[in-house]
């Protein structure tokens, strides 16, 4: 990246960028074991963040990890390296900060939700209102259009946002590094790393362009992230409108997700969204947003009883014929979603009557494996051989990396990865994930119980992806108390080739 002039660099508000992205919380992947270390060095990770921007920077690839989404999607999840996130949380709070973005939280998508039905009722009002000549002006909703956009993060065409920021906040030279910016950690011209809220500020952005295009062609439209929702007077016109948003969405590089485009009439729609059966379309409108349901783009609230929660669970093991039981084997997505928010209010309450339903929550419904190892790490205490008999049989079930990584994570976290079988289990994940997460969270692991080397960490740290590095030096520092200790040149080596590694190590 070209180095930014000095007096850009001063208008940035690194300081700030530090402190949140140290604060961060990314809940799709283990929690990162520096974030309580470094938070003591702020300035000084701000004042060195403004050298590397004076001088040609490069920033370092990110690393993926696939984790598991409800039903059988993935959703890539980046690593990347704290000085990289601060950069760019900078970079775009500064191009943005005169530019109001959704906050996207639980009320805006309630909203989002109950929108068309809104609407819908207007027009009934509106049409009681009118003489019997003007009715066909104000025709009954019939239809909401509900549908989304394909792998949206992954290919935003970064031309086209240069071109929407530019618009939008005037901020040419900012604009420019930071394209610059993502086209180098990215290694394309197209796609924004998920999962990080200068992302998010930026996609807001970027799908603005569609929404202002349909709005303008006069479709009744509503959108929350990439969803949207469309009112319509009949079926004919929800298929135009599908087949509009398909075009504006080609327009900038996007394309509509098929297999989540529905085209429900609004009673159905009603039904869905507020859970009640729609006798008709009076109503409350404030009623309707305290029974919106969420969806998956929230962390669950946990704001169950206990007894709600273990009513949910106990779902699980009734007759298949039983409309309210749940098939592990063919979950739907809202029953992902009670599912996620039982464990969290199991969690909440620190109980630990949920526990006999983990195996079968880890096999048959993975996307709930945080959730899972957080329910774990708080039950550990009162539950120890209940948790590591769970541990011993959960690993051997692991389907997929993801899930490793969680379960190495857990091991860590618990101490309880000294065992013979479970060390094994660890390097075995280790020496499939070279270049991933799971090696970088693996070793840290191994290196606690000194079942690590420094010559294996110290060529980790030069040989895999340096959005990776904490982990080594953290597993290096952890060898430092062991039988394993590196020698004091070899410390004194590691301190002085990066200050991040002195901040680490001394930390």
């Amino acid at each position: 990246m070209d180095p930014l002039p000095q007096a850009l660099i001063k208008k940035l508000n690194i300081i700030d960028a530090v402190g949140s992205e140290l604060s961060a919380v990314r809940n799709l992947i283990p929690p990162e074991p520096w974030t309580d270390i470094l938070p003591s060095k702020g300035k000084e990770i701000a004042a060195w963040i403004s050298t590397l921007l004076a001088s040609r920077y490069q920033p370092t690839s990110s690393v993926l990890t696939n984790a598991k989404k409800a039903g059988h999607g993935i959703r890539p999840v980046p690593t990347i390296s704290l000085i990289d996130r601060i950069i760019y949380r900078s970079l775009v709070e500064y191009i943005l900060r005169s530019h109001a973005v959704s906050s996207r939280s639980k009320d805006e998508y309630r909203l989002f939700v109950i929108a068309p039905i809104a609407y819908a009722r207007a027009r009934i009002l509106e049409r009681r209102g009118l003489a019997e000549a003007d009715l066909p002006t104000a025709r009954p909703i019939r239809y909401v259009v509900e549908a989304d956009v394909t792998a949206f993060y992954q290919y935003i065409d970064h031309e086209v946002l240069r071109r929407e920021l530019e618009l939008q906040t005037g901020e040419i030279e900012a604009i420019g590094f930071l394209i610059q910016f993502l086209a180098e950690l990215e290694g394309r011209t197209f796609g924004l790393p998920q999962l990080l809220d200068p992302s998010d500020w930026l996609s807001e952005v970027h799908i603005g362009i569609v929404e202002r295009d349909l709005i303008r062609r006069g479709l009744a439209l509503w959108r929350f992230n990439d969803d949207f929702r469309i009112a319509c007077e009949s079926y004919s016109d929800a298929l135009s409108a599908i087949e509009m948003l398909a075009e504006s969405l080609r327009a900038i590089g996007l394309v509509i997700a098929d297999h989540k485009t529905y085209t429900p009439t609004i009673q159905t729609y009603i039904k869905r969204a507020l859970r009640s059966e729609p006798d008709n379309l009076e109503g409350d409108s404030e009623d309707d947003i305290e029974q919106a349901e969420l969806n998956d783009y929230f962390d669950p609230g946990g704001e169950k009883s206990i007894e709600e929660a273990l009513t949910t669970l106990k779902r699980i093991g009734l007759d298949p014929d039983d409309p309210d039981s749940i098939d592990l084997k063919n979950t739907k997505r809202e029953e992902v979603t009670v599912l996620r928010n039982a464990l969290a209010s199991l969690t909440r309450h620190e109980s630990d009557l949920g526990l006999s339903y983990v195996i079968r929550l880890f096999n048959f419904v993975p996307s709930l494996t945080p959730e899972i190892a957080n329910y774990l790490v708080l039950m550990f205490e009162g539950n120890k051989g209940r948790v590591e008999q769970i541990w011993d049989t959960i690993s051997k079930r692991s389907s997929s990396e993801w899930q490793s990584l969680w379960l190495i994570y857990i091991s860590r976290k618990l101490g309880i990865a000294a065992t013979h079988s479970r060390t094994e289990w660890i390097k075995s994940q280790r020496d499939k994930g070279y270049g991933r997460l799971i090696h970088g969270e693996a070793e840290l692991a191994l290196a606690t119980i000194a079942a690590s080397t420094f010559p294996d960490l110290d060529r980790a740290l030069r040989m895999e992806p340096q959005a990776l590095a904490p982990w080594y030096i953290l597993a290096i520092k952890e060898l430092v108390a062991t039988d394993a200790r590196p020698t004091d040149k070899q410390i004194n080596a590691i301190k002085e080739s990066s200050r991040l590694y002195r901040w680490l190590m001394d930390g």
